[in-house]
Order: C-alpha cells, then sequence, then structure tokens
C-alpha cells in the first residue's frame, strides 16, 4: 500500500513548471508542437494517478500526503531548463517501467494488474516521445557534451535506482528482480534513449 501510494504521487503532477519551460522553447526554436503534444503527456500521467487514487480507495488503503522522493524531483524539475527537466523525468519513467512489470507480477488483484498493463504502455510512449525531444535539444553538440551529459545522466540514474530500490524493494523482489536485475534493466533502458537522442535528424 505505501509503495503504491507513492507511485501515485509521482504521476499526480500539474506540469505549471515543465510547460512553462516548453513554451519557452518553443518561443525559441518555433516548435509549437512539443508544446501541443506535452499537454497530452501531463493528462496521461495525471490519468495514471487516477487510476491508483480510484484502486487505492476501492481497496480502502491509505493515501499518502507527500514523500520526500517525490518531493526532491519536484524540487530538480522546477530549477531546471527543459532538457533537464526531460532527463529528470525520464529517469522516473525508466525506474517505473521495472516497478510496474514486479507490482503487476506481485498482485492477485486483475483491476491492479489491468492497471499496470495500460501504464506500462503508455509509458513506454512517453519514453520515446520524450527522447526524441532530447534528440532535438542535442542536436549539433560535440560527441564530448553528449558523452559528459550521458555520464552525468547515468549516475543519476544509479542514484535513483538504489532510492527505488530502498524504498520498493518488497515489491520489486516479488516481482523476481534483485538489485542486479533491476539496475541492469534500467541502465539497458538509458542506453537505448541515449541511442536514441544522438540519431541525427531527417534534413
Amino acid at each position: 500500500a505505501d509503495s503504491i501510494a507513492q507511485f501515485e504521487l509521482g504521476e499526480n503532477a500539474q506540469g505549471r513548471s515543465l510547460r512553462a519551460a516548453a513554451r519557452r522553447y518553443a518561443e525559441k526554436s518555433g516548435d509549437w508542437s512539443y508544446l501541443s503534444a506535452l499537454q497530452l503527456f501531463i493528462e496521461e500521467e495525471q490519468r495514471h494517478s487516477r487510476y491508483l487514487r480510484n484502486f487505492m480507495i476501492i481497496q480502502r488503503l491509505p493515501l499518502a500526503p507527500g514523500h520526500w522522493v517525490d518531493d526532491t524531483f519536484r524540487w530538480l524539475r522546477k530549477r531546471a531548463g527543459l532538457e533537464l527537466f526531460i532527463v529528470v523525468l525520464v529517469t522516473a519513467e525508466i525506474v517505473a517501467q521495472p516497478y510496474y512489470r514486479a507490482l503487476r507480477a506481485a498482485t492477485s488483484s486483475t483491476l491492479l494488474q489491468e492497471i499496470c498493463k495500460e501504464i506500462l504502455r503508455d509509458e513506454a510512449q512517453h519514453l520515446c516521445f520524450q527522447g526524441n525531444a532530447l534528440r532535438k535539444l542535442r542536436q549539433g553538440r560535440p560527441g564530448w557534451l553528449l558523452a559528459l551529459w550521458e555520464k552525468l545522466h547515468h549516475l543519476l540514474m544509479v542514484g535513483t535506482c538504489a532510492v527505488v530500490w530502498n524504498s520498493h524493494r518488497r515489491v520489486l523482489v516479488c516481482g523476481g528482480y534483485s538489485l542486479c536485475s533491476f539496475v541492469a534493466v534500467c541502465r539497458r533502458t538509458l542506453r537505448s534513449l541515449h541511442a536514441l537522442a544522438r540519431t541525427p535528424l531527417a534534413t
């Protein structure tokens, strides 16, 4: 119950800071389509939160008023430009994939299994969407700078995995993950994201 409540908090965001950063980017680049698509992304994240919240209400499970992990991610995002905002977002979405797979395997609730299945389908598309946004933002940068960004993102990913494992170990273990396999799957997804972000745009 505590684990689901924490993820419900993470899915529930108004996205005001993200929209503001995306608007500044659109004003400079003329890429207003990203701002429009971003609104749909935010609405999907809020829908995930509603699914989890409604499930908890049905099961009479207590909702979390707040959590320091969620507060930390929100603090990071609000102080970031669009690129770092996206980096923080995709880090959370990468760890969410093995988490929801583990939760789906661990529960006997058909309703919760279906919720996890839908969230996983959406999160895969979200990573592709944000990966393409990073691809646009990073076009033309020298290789050494891209490598530095990727190295820093890797460190953020490993630190996030450690925090998530500490807070959600029971769910992840019930879903068949060890610490090593959990970190490995997150790193593999991160490498795929970096590969997408490095792909040159069509001219």
